[in-house]
Formats: structure tokens, C-alpha cells, sequence
């Protein structure tokens, strides 16, 4: 699946994978290249061909209570054997018997019981050996470099870090013994010790059905039949985010813009007109790590460029070099000019935080040194120590002397 750039898909609110990917296009985690994948066989839910980065998307209303699901399948033999065999054949037997037999309360409630103890039976008989050979391969090797995007749709947060970053990949590493804790029917919390101290990262282990009892035999209206299933589960998602020190990007309700592949927040009021291009995207919050390594890194590699005046191009970022004056273009609109005592700054038509954060880069870069943009109420500042805080301009063209004086001028030439 690819992503339409015409200004036809228009939504509120982000829904599914194909919004989160959008998201991160827009917050320059993934090119314009990121494709879905989709189906059971892929661990992946999406793929970056061109940064060669597997991502796996996950959607909560909220962080600080629920969980979400690292595995949930039906192929429970995989897991635990046949341990489910003879209860399942049963089943087949039970639904042969006619309905007002099979409907009975009591009935019904011995076979659930069975299924209950039966689930409670394979908790019990994980050993240590066979916890770690699940974790190994079911979590880490499945998750092994890969990105984990986490969508907190309600407050419109979007989470990112990498997956090896769990703690439970570091307690494995160093040995840590895992064991199941709990009493509950079909569930265990998944803890680690060293010997001395027990670590909780908030896995929990669950083996249930997908469609209840009712459905396996044969009485449910909704479902036809039902499944074991088994699921790893993440439980504390709050506080696994603060561990792996994720990056959070906050959003506003989005649109897709058909003047260029970003997302944009609508910041008109409800009578205003939404074909106004808003004067500001996104806000993105504290702390900066892994996503922000990424975004440094393009930078890097764009300063390098320019102080080496060569062409370069990756992903959105362009740098051209004619007569030894550097342009740098961000989705091919033209966002600054760097010759050796001066700099031209320009939007490029779009207030976008990558934008601003491009212009940082160069200014940190290739400025005196105190140079910076930031924003504030939707609106675009310049700030210096000499100059202090004015409001940004595009085409705003900073010169100075070996002496380190900056004087500003505007660049009629943009």
C-alpha cells in the first residue's frame, strides 16, 4: 500500500496504521516510501524501503492503564503442544448434543470450568528453560531492530522507540531467570529475578479463547465457534515508556494537505474556513532521544555537505552547490542559502517543525552560534544575542564580518 499525495484523503482523527505512517512521514521518522504490509505473516505492519527501518504500530486510547498485545495467536500449539487436543475434540463430540442440552446453565458452567483449568494447567507447567526459548524468539528475534510506534489516539501522542530497548531483552542478556506470578485462571504476570531481586516490565502472559465458551459450543449469535489463543501482553505501558526513554510527538486533529506529503494541525476556529493553510503543525514534546538521533543524523550529514560544498541528497533534504554558495531544499522547496559569511532563511512555503528544525540545524552549524528559531503562539520567532527576539521572515538573509558582528537584511532573491 502506498500513500495518496493528491490532498483526496482527508480524515480527523488518526484511526489506523495507515494515519500512524502518515505521522511519521510527517515528523520525518519514515520516507515517502513507508509501505504496509499487513496480513498474520508479517510481524511488521509497516516497512521503510528506503531507510531500511521495520515498523510495528500499535493504537491505545490512553497509557496510563490497559495493555497491548506483543503476540496474540491462535496457533497455540506452537506455544504449548497438543495440551489442547483432547479438550478441543471434545468440543466436536459436545456439539452434537442437541441445543437445549448443550444451553444448559450447568453445563454451560462445567465446560467453562474445564476450559479454566485447562489454562490454568499450562501456566503452571512453563519452566524457566522453556520462558526464556519463548522470549528469545517470540519477542526479541521477532521484534529485532525494528521501531515501535505507539499511537495514543486520545491524547494524541505518538510514541517511538526501538524495540530491542525493552528491558526484557536486557534481563534476558544478562541472565535474569523468568517466572510466572499470579493466580488468576488464564493469566500470570511475567517477572524476572537475579536471585536476590524480582524485576516486573510489566509483561503478562495469558492463555484464553477469542470468542468465549458460548462459541465453542455452538451457541453464540455473534460467532460461529471460538479459538484458543495465547497472548504476551504489555502491561504498564506508562511506565515502559519512561524505561525505554521513548520519543512523544504530540499532534492536532490532522489533515492530509495537498499542496505537500506533511500533516498539519487545524488551527482555525469552528466557523473558520479549513482551506486556510494553518500558520503551525504540531507541537513535539520532551525528551529527545531516539527519533530526534534520526533526525540528527540527516542533519549532520546535510551540514557536512555544505561545509564540504558538495551535492547531496537523502530522503526529503537536498543540498545543491552553485559558485560556492550551498542551497538547501526540504521537499524541493527551497529553505536556505549558506555562503561563507552569510545565510539566507526561508520557509519554504510551509511553517513545518521539520522545516524549523532544518534551519536550527544550519544556524547551530554555520551561524555564529546563538542564532535560533522557535515558535510561540503559532507564530515563527528569530532570536540572537545581538538582534534579540524578532519575528521570523522568509527571505531573511544574515551577514557578518570576521569580527563576528551579524547584521540582517532582507533577501529579495528567494
Amino acid at each position: 500500500m502506498t500513500f495518496n499525495t493528491t490532498g483526496k484523503v482527508h480524515y480527523e482523527g488518526i484511526k489506523n496504521e495507515g494515519d500512524t505512517a502518515k505521522l511519521l512521514m510527517h515528523f520525518d521518522l519514515a520516507s515517502l516510501s513507508i509501505v504496509l504490509l499487513g496480513g498474520t505473516k508479517n510481524k511488521a505492519d509497516a516497512f521503510d524501503p528506503d531507510r531500511n527501518i521495520k515498523w510495528t504500530i500499535k493504537h491505545k486510547k490512553g497509557v496510563k492503564n490497559g495493555s497491548f498485545d506483543w503476540i496474540n495467536t491462535s496457533k497455540v500449539s506452537d506455544v504449548v503442544g497438543d495440551t489442547f487436543a483432547p479438550f478441543l475434540e471434545q468440543i466436536k463430540e459436545y456439539r452434537k448434543l442437541p441445543q437445549s442440552q448443550r444451553s444448559a446453565v450447568s453445563f454451560v458452567k462445567q465446560v467453562r470450568k474445564d476450559f479454566a483449568d485447562l489454562c490454568c494447567s499450562v501456566l503452571d507447567s512453563f519452566t524457566a528453560e522453556q520462558l526464556v526459548s519463548f522470549i528469545q524468539t517470540q519477542m526479541i528475534d521477532a521484534n529485532s531492530q525494528m521501531m515501535l510506534a505507539l499511537n495514543d489516539t486520545v491524547n494524541r501522542n505518538l510514541y517511538v522507540y526501538q524495540a530491542d530497548k525493552h528491558p526484557a531483552v536486557r534481563y534476558i542478556e544478562l541472565g535474569y531467570t523468568p517466572f510466572l506470578k499470579g493466580k488468576a485462571k488464564g493469566s500470570r504476570r511475567l517477572l524476572f529475578t537475579d536471585g536476590v531481586k524480582e524485576y516486573d516490565c510489566g509483561l503478562r502472559i495469558r492463555v484464553t479463547s477469542n470468542n468465549g465458551v458460548t462459541a465453542f459450543l455452538g451457541l453464540s449469535k455473534a460467532n460461529r465457534n471460538s479459538q484458543v489463543v495465547f497472548k504476551l501482553q504489555q502491561d504498564k505501558v506508562a511506565k515502559l515508556l519512561q524505561e525505554v526513554n521513548a520519543q512523544v510527538y504530540t499532534y492536532w486533529t490532522v489533515h492530509w494537505s495537498p499542496h505537500c506529503p506533511l500533516i498539519w494541525g487545524i488551527l482555525c476556529s469552528p466557523g473558520g474556513r479549513k482551506e486556510d493553510p494553518p500558520r503551525a503543525e504540531v507541537r513535539t514534546a520532551q525528551p529527545q532521544s531516539i527519533a530526534s538521533q534520526t533526525m540528527r543524523k540527516i542533519e549532520r550529514l546535510m551540514n557536512a555537505a555544505i561545509t564540504a560544498g558538495k551535492d547531496w541528497r537523502l530522503d526529503n533534504t537536498m543540498v545543491t552547490t552553485v559558485n560556492g554558495v550551498s542551497h538547501v531544499f526540504l521537499h524541493n522547496n527551497k529553505i536556505a542559502e549558506v555562503g561563507d559569511n552569510f545565510i539566507v532563511l526561508m520557509d519554504g512555503g510551509f511553517q513545518s517543525n521539520t522545516t524549523k528544525s532544518r534551519l536550527n540545524a544550519i544556524l547551530r552549524a554555520h551561524g555564529i552560534g546563538d542564532e535560533g528559531i522557535f515558535q510561540k503562539n503559532f507564530q515563527w520567532f528569530f532570536n540572537s544575542s545581538q538582534f534579540g527576539t524578532i519575528p521570523f521572515f522568509s527571505g531573511m538573509r544574515l551577514n557578518w564580518t570576521f569580527t563576528a558582528h551579524l547584521s540582517l537584511t532582507h533577501h529579495v532573491d528567494c
